[in-house]
């Protein structure tokens, strides 16, 4: 999720603060290595730094939702970094979205990469508090030598700090990206599956468009797409019935004003 009127402003805080309300967890730097070179091909490095040993304790995870409500505030420009990989991208919506716990093996089917590959990117994105290691979950089909990962919260929210965008901007494309594989193969899925008999057209995929508003509908709209989004999500949470059938729905909803026609008094945020 790209920034909104509503996410919180950077503040300075210390790498070693995690917390910085009950349901917002601030992204961070906890490592001095931080710079950590990225594996070639699908290969994890041979050899790992310090920075990125795990931790001596797993949280449990057993009778914990995923995240337990909280915020992913991801402000600092290395953090940002982190998350502007394909893999990544992918990992972090599959922990949040299902609300479970994953193997690196798990993730590597998910994202194409080998499982050595994965536990490197795990690790990274660990070492900037985006995901953390548990235990296995009561039932999980586990030998107990792999571990679990978890998000470290139920959505994530990115903002540039001081004027430090370039980050940001790096980010927003990586997601287009990868949304962009989404949308190419449900184009193919549809064309290749539909029926040619068929009089009624398959409802749309994406829409496109402008629309000319004054300032007070401009802000409905944009506010009734974050009500939207609010909405569903939370009745994503809520469904908990295993015995009706649920599937992903991919999304992509924005609203851009055209910052060209700048409304009456309109200066800044």
């Amino acid at each position: 999720m790209l920034p909104t009127p509503e996410a919180p402003e950077p503040t300075s805080a210390s790498p070693a603060e995690t917390t910085a309300a009950a349901d917002t967890v601030v992204a961070h730097t906890n490592a001095a290595n931080t710079d950590a070179p990225e594996p070639t091909g699908e290969e994890a490095p041979a050899t790992e730094t310090p920075a990125t040993e795990a931790p001596a304790a797993e949280t449990p995870a057993a009778g914990l939702k995923a995240g337990g409500g909280r915020q992913i505030v991801v402000t600092d420009p290395k953090a940002i970094k982190a998350l502007t990989h394909r893999a990544r991208v992918l990992v972090i919506d599959e922990l949040i979205g299902s609300r479970a716990t994953r193997t690196a093996t798990e993730l590597a089917e998910l994202t194409g990469l080998t499982p050595s590959a994965m536990s490197y990117h795990l690790r990274e994105l660990e070492r900037f508090g985006l995901v953390e290691r548990v235990s296995p979950p009561k039932g999980a089909n586990s030998d107990g030598r792999e571990r679990h990962w978890r998000a470290m919260g139920d959505s994530v929210v990115t903002a540039s700090r001081g004027g430090q965008y370039s980050q940001l901007t790096n980010y927003a494309q990586t997601r287009l990206d990868t949304y962009r594989e989404k949308l190419v193969a449900e184009i193919e899925f549809r064309e290749k599956n539909r029926r040619h008999d068929s009089e009624i057209p398959a409802s749309a995929y994406m829409y496109f468009g402008s629309l000319f508003l004054d300032e007070e509908n401009e802000k409905e709209f944009l506010r009734r797409i974050n009500e939207l989004e609010k909405e569903f999500t939370a009745r994503s949470r809520e469904a908990d019935d295993p015995a009706v059938p649920r599937r992903r729905t991919y999304y992509l909803l924005s609203g851009l004003p055209d910052r060209t026609q700048p409304l009456p008094g309109e200066d800044g945020f």
